[in-house]
């Protein structure tokens, strides 16, 4: 993966960078940055791409990226609908082990807490109750400052590194590293999460990414360790699955809604991601 490498300011005073992003939708490209990223989804959803995964967010995840991990969040299509009063929100915590003082998280007391950041190199998602106490730690980091805001962040990490409650979002450890493709690489992402609905050709994709067909899918699997077509799979079947849950249209309707042409291949392709039909798996949302 090679995405673009970001960088946010650091106040000397804290030592690490803590803010709240308030947008109509989530304006940052496909990116990477050496600093640990905690995140925590205040209000939004759409879809996310970290690492090699490909999966959905919502309003009150919370997960923490391990140090050059690349991710991309994209709001769902009616964020950026003119007119569209819907607000991306989330509070960002950029760090490093140094912001603590050199060899600080070696101490033996900190023993969890070297293993959540060494975890965090494939993404964690944290789920359960357990989260609430942290995501109110969170909102007390912005009001802080100086060594209390940076004990305040110790003692998230702390309580993260007991939570028994999180799932590794990547089986892959990517790290992002900055070259000329990287741009290329976002320009194709872009283009695939833009106009998933529609019917989409590898010469499209190709001309995009400014380079052969072949080479285009060579390029893309060799970053993303996802063919193209599994990419759009995944992104289509994501967007159905959402439809099926908010929505009361039919499954024709939504396979055609999601970008498939093939109501036989749509049902195929669900039943083998989510392992149960589409109508099933509306049942069970419903339950």
């Amino acid at each position: 993966m090679k995405p673009v490498l970001t960088h946010y300011p650091v106040s000397l005073e804290d030592n690490f960078f803590a803010a709240v992003f308030n947008f109509p939708y989530n304006p940052l490209p496909l990116h990477y940055h050496p600093e640990y990223e905690l995140l925590y989804v205040i209000e939004g959803s759409g879809t996310r791409f970290i690492g090699d995964s490909l999966g959905e967010f919502e309003s009150g995840d919370l997960c923490l990226l391990g140090s050059n991990l690349p991710h991309l969040f994209r709001n769902h299509k009616h964020y950026y609908a003119e007119g569209s009063r819907l607000r991306h929100q989330s509070i960002t915590i950029h760090f490093t082990p140094e912001a603590f003082g050199k060899d600080f998280v070696n101490l033996s007391q900190l023993q969890k807490v070297r293993s959540l950041l060494s975890n965090a190199q494939y993404g964690l998602d944290f789920n359960g109750q357990f989260k609430l106490s942290v995501i109110n730690k969170l909102f007390e980091i912005l009001e802080l400052h100086g060594l209390p805001k940076m004990l305040k962040l110790l003692e998230v990490l702390d309580e993260l590194s007991h939570i028994k409650e999180y799932k590794l979002i990547t089986a892959s450890n990517i790290k992002g590293t900055d070259d000329v493709n990287a741009e290329r690489l976002k320009k194709v992402i872009q283009y695939l999460l833009t106009n998933f609905t529609e019917e989409i050709t590898l010469q499209q994709i190709a001309n995009v990414a400014c380079l052969t067909r072949t080479s285009t899918c060579r390029f893309f699997k060799e970053r993303t360790r996802k063919s193209i077509w599994d990419f759009l799979a995944e992104v289509r079947l994501s967007h159905a699955a959402r439809l099926l849950i908010e929505t009361s249209s039919t499954v024709l309707s939504i396979s055609n809604e999601s970008g498939f042409r093939n109501i036989s291949h749509f049902k195929r392709l669900f039943s083998e991601k989510f392992q149960c039909s589409p109508k099933e798996y509306r049942k069970q949302s419903a339950a």
